[in-house]
């Protein structure tokens, strides 16, 4: 879980640094917050990610592939688009034969243009509103954005499924007690574990940023 600085200056060089970590250490999965900062982020710059017939898709999607390889692992990327949508996209490069290649989730509340608002047929098997979880050697994985892990409709949607792990991506700066409560309550009722990642992005505010981890009855993982 990559609780990413984004105040320090020296971000894009944590960033790399974090990545050769992760491919050293040969670690299965790299998380980012719903804030992300990595390199060359402009080429996201006016990507729709609903939009399946045209480029931008391709481009989101093979920009988290870019991160996955550098990684040498699994990532769970999230960013947002100049139409006002945010997204996490997972991506593993390195996948297996029985292994998720790629899979979109588009969130659905405090945003301003929502799954709920897509233009396109409900029988399109890419996007989050199906709930499709990540298979990940041999583990069932759900994800949530931010906001809808206060809603327990979406995590159980994923619970449904006989998930593993359930993954939040917050942008930060939360309040700790509410927050910590919200992931705890998503882990008992879907008798799963539950990991939570933010981003530090106001060194002013009150409220820290932090990471969470639940397992299936509660219990908090240090």
């Amino acid at each position: 879980l990559f609780l990413q600085d984004l105040e320090n200056e020296n971000w894009e060089k944590r960033y790399n640094e974090v990545l050769a970590l992760c491919n050293k250490a040969k670690l299965d999965l790299l998380v980012f917050p719903e804030n992300t900062l990595c390199p060359n982020m402009d080429e996201l710059e006016g990507c729709d990610i609903f939009d399946i017939e045209n480029e931008g898709y391709e481009i989101i999607k093979n920009h988290t592939l870019e991160i996955s390889k550098q990684a040498g692992c699994a990532v769970i990327f999230c960013h947002f688009t100049n139409f006002g949508q945010i997204y996490s996209v997972y991506g593993n490069e390195q996948n297996e034969t029985d292994d998720t290649r790629t899979h979109d989730y588009v969130k659905y509340t405090a945003t301003e243009e929502s799954t709920f608002d897509m233009k396109i047929p409900l029988s399109h098997n890419d996007f989050g509103y199906d709930f499709i979880p990540i298979c990940l050697k041999g583990h069932i994985i759900g994800r949530t954005i931010c906001y809808d892990s206060t809603f327990p409709l979406f995590s159980r949607m994923c619970g449904l499924e006989n998930i593993d792990i359930l993954i939040n991506s917050t942008g930060g700066h939360v309040d700790y007690k509410k927050w910590s409560y919200f992931q705890k309550v998503r882990a008992i009722e879907n008798k799963c574990f539950n990991l939570c990642v933010m981003a530090n992005y106001d060194n002013k505010r009150k409220n820290k940023s932090y990471v969470f981890a639940y397992d299936r009855f509660g219990c908090k993982l240090p």
